[in-house]
């Protein structure tokens, strides 16, 4: 189910650049987002479950060694998974980060850590780049309470709304979606499919 709504999202991107004269160039200077985050927060289940690929590998327990990846998506957009953040940047997250024109940092809806707030600091106010913050894995939060409880200490402890999304049931995704691609360069509006995943 997710994938067909994400699917509908692309083809409206699409479709909203053919009516705009815009078309496909593989040249084409795309808009850049990059996942963004610490460790184990569903940074790469995220890439995974918007890009529709198993690109990134998915554990459970911090690497040593993580590359960038990166999938073109709606032939309108790369969307890149970086390096954990892991209190300082690596040389291989420096290289790429003033490329990138949205980032959408992603935390455990369960787990706000110093780090997260750290990046967020570090992405918005010292490099002045937008940030739209993430909390994965909100089927955790099982009652509508305690979900409302974790978005509302997540949004004092990092200074900003979030928008609670499932990598694995994609609750959310087309929601986050839409907001990305508003808040990018010549934003292309998308309608925002409500949808029950089962």
């Amino acid at each position: 189910m997710n994938e067909m709504i994400i699917k509908e999202i692309a083809d409206g991107i699409l479709k909203a650049n053919q009516q705009n004269g815009s078309k496909p160039s593989t040249n084409a200077v795309l808009p850049k987002i990059a996942l963004v985050g610490t460790e184990c927060v569903g940074k790469t289940s995220l890439f995974n479950s918007i890009t529709g690929t198993r690109k990134g590998t998915i554990s459970s327990t911090p690497s040593d060694f993580e590359q960038i990846i990166q999938e073109q998506w709606a032939d309108a957009i790369r969307i890149f998974d970086g390096p954990s953040y892991k209190g300082k940047f690596d040389q291989v997250f420096v290289d790429y980060i003033n490329s990138i024109d949205l980032f959408i940092q992603v935390c455990d809806i369960e787990t706000i850590r110093r780090n997260d707030r750290r990046l967020v600091d570090i992405l918005s106010s010292e490099l002045g780049k937008p940030v739209l913050i993430v909390l994965n894995k909100c089927e955790k939060a099982i009652t509508s309470e305690k979900r409302n409880l974790l978005v509302e200490h997540a949004e004092k402890s990092l200074g900003k709304n979030v928008i609670c999304v499932s990598a694995q049931t994609g609750e959310n995704v087309a929601l986050l979606l839409s907001e990305a691609c508003s808040l990018l360069p010549n934003p292309t509006k998308i309608e925002v499919i409500e949808y029950i995943v089962n």
